[in-house]
């Protein structure tokens, strides 16, 4: 929080007489032991953050122990990042949990490089709704796709259906073959001139090879 940091330590068994830790200006150096194992832990903050000596309090317990380290007064606030490790020359860096540090983070983490206009307009809506200590809560909403009209120089494109590819195979001008449709599906003669253009599209299988007949001019017969 702003006033304190806390570190919890996720280690069972722990001894509490072998519980001893040293608070520095900018660190905390952490040694303890278990019945099988010793343990050793270096925290480093950073050089405008301040920490009080000693810790503000020691917590033990079968399962695990909690360490508050209390901030220097003009080093209150939250802060954005420490280093630890098991000792000074061996540290990893780590963020704390902010809203800002999560929003750079998911913006590099979308866009690491230098992103056109175009890769910018389609990354999703992020909104942090809730930041805690152990958690963060966010919301993603993906805007509609832009229409092929809106893009300048664009033009409207159209999904074939099997119609239009029937259509296109039958009424080529000055074609006299028979329409092929995609995929080696068997071939149809092409409709009389009077059929009509907007007839809807059947396509039938035949159970013994299991090829595809597209049917354009049908009649359906039911019952009186």
């Amino acid at each position: 929080d702003e006033a304190s940091l806390t570190l919890l330590l996720l280690v069972p068994g722990i001894q509490p007489q072998s519980f001893h830790g040293d608070v520095g200006a900018q660190h905390y150096s952490l040694r303890f032991c278990t019945d099988t194992a010793a343990f050793a832990l270096f925290l480093r903050v950073p050089a405008a953050a301040t920490l009080l000596s000693p810790e503000s309090s020691i917590s033990v317990s079968a399962h695990n122990a909690v360490v508050r380290l209390a901030k220097a007064p003009g080093s209150t606030g939250l802060w954005d990042k420490f280093s630890f490790g098991p000792e000074p020359s061996a540290l990893q860096e780590r963020l704390f949990v902010s809203e800002e540090n999560v929003d750079g983070f998911l913006g590099t983490a979308s866009c690491p490089s230098p992103c056109s206009q175009s890769a910018l307009e389609s990354q999703p809506l992020i909104e942090v709704l809730d930041v805690t200590e152990d958690r963060i809560q966010i919301r993603v909403e993906h805007e509609p796709p832009a229409t092929s009209s809106a893009i300048p120089g664009g033009s409207a494109r159209k999904e074939p259906d099997l119609e239009s590819a029937a259509a296109a195979g039958d009424t080529a001008p000055g074609s006299g073959e028979e329409g092929e449709v995609a995929g080696g599906e068997d071939e149809e003669a092409a409709p009389e001139l009077g059929s009509r253009a907007g007839s809807p599209v059947l396509r039938e299988v035949n159970p013994e090879d299991g090829s595809v007949r597209i049917l354009r001019d049908h009649r359906t017969r039911c019952p009186v």
